[in-house]
């Protein structure tokens, strides 16, 4: 999930979460697929994610969606998250 949320993959994502994959799994920093797909800002994939439940939880160093969008420039996918 981590790795097709991070590379825009949306039909690797659809089928990932149709077959039930965690959505909200960890990669050994505690950074999800919802953080990646904010990061890189694909933002179909961060509300796909959003609208199949995916939690808003920090990662390891307390970062969060919202955080992680901002840092990386994506300042419009930013303002939606906090509207979540």
């Amino acid at each position: 999930m981590l790795a097709a949320s991070s590379s825009q993959h949306d039909a690797l994502v659809e089928r990932l979460l149709a077959r039930g994959a965690a959505i909200d799994a960890k990669a050994y920093d505690g950074v999800t697929a919802l953080m990646t797909a904010a990061w890189y800002g694909h933002d179909n994939i961060v509300e796909r994610l959003f609208a199949r439940g995916a939690a808003f939880i920090p990662s390891d160093d307390g970062r969060t969606p919202y955080d992680m969008a901002g840092i990386s420039g994506n300042q419009h996918k930013r303002f939606e998250i906090r509207g979540w």
